[in-house]
Order: structure tokens, then sequence, then C-alpha cells
């Protein structure tokens, strides 16, 4: 409500307690009459850095499931250049790809939270992420199939 007071017009506001905050319809009214504009919000992008820093981390991925595959083959006592029994690949094949899954996961996490605070900045390294995680898939199961038809190259 707007008061007029001493030829100036304010605006009324409602008592409140010491250190409380105005509330937010609450707007401050200079002699005159024209509302002082909001001090604008920073944007907080430490969802959209974390999510880029989940991207960073699909290299290291790749690595360590190489590696886990590559050691889960030899511990099962499969040679060099041999076919692996079924079981051992899909054994292989499922470690990596939940290996794999964990950037993922937490860069599509990241990016859902960003979206939700309004900036879809997130989503291209979700993206990009995907399309590494899928084509990883997808060559490591050719490839098995591959080799299960066609025996070792």
């Amino acid at each position: 409500m707007v008061v007029d007071v001493g030829g100036r017009r304010t605006m009324e506001v409602e008592p409140r307690l010491p250190g409380s905050r105005p509330p937010e319809e609450a707007r401050v009214v200079n002699a005159t009459t024209h509302p002082v504009p909001p001090t604008p919000v920073p944007r907080d992008d430490r969802d959209v850095r974390f999510a880029w820093a989940c991207l960073m981390g699909a290299p290291i991925a790749f690595v360590l499931a190489f590696v886990l595959g590559e050691g889960i083959s030899t511990v099962m006592g499969v040679e060099e250049g041999a076919t692996p029994a079924v079981w051992v690949a899909v054994l292989v094949l499922l470690l990596a790809v939940a290996l794999f899954a964990v950037p993922t996961v937490l860069v599509w996490r990241f990016a859902n939270r960003a979206r939700a605070l309004g900036d879809n900045r997130a989503r291209v390294p979700a993206i990009v992420l995907t399309v590494l995680a899928v084509a990883f898939v997808g060559v490591n199961l050719l490839s098995g199939v591959l080799a299960l038809l066609f025996g070792p190259a």
C-alpha cells in the first residue's frame, strides 16, 4: 500500500523482526514513485563446471576400463591373441561399461541440477559424454560379437 508521508509517496511495509529479510514482493519506492530495480542474483555455475569436470573423467575411465578388461582376461587365463570364453567376454564388457558409466551418470546429474536452476550450458558435456559412452559400448560389443563369430583376427 502506498502512503503519502510529508508530500512524498512511500510504500508502507509490514513490521518485521530485526534481522529478518523483507518479503520478496516488497519494493522500495523513491520520491518519484519509480521502483528501485532488484539486485541481480549472481549466477551459480558450479554444476556446469562439475559437468565439464566429469567430461574430463572420460579418458581416465577409458584407460581404467581397458586395464580392468585386460587384467580380468589375464586372471581368467585367456592367452594373448586367443578368443575368450563367452562368459569372460561378457564379464569384461559389463565391468568396463559399469566403470565407464560412472562419469556419464555424474555428468547427467550435474546437467539436470543446472537445468533445474535455469542453466542449460551443462547439456553440452552431458551429450558429448553420452555419445562417447554409447560409442564405447558399441565398439566393444561389436568387436566381441565379431570375434565370437569369426574367430580372432
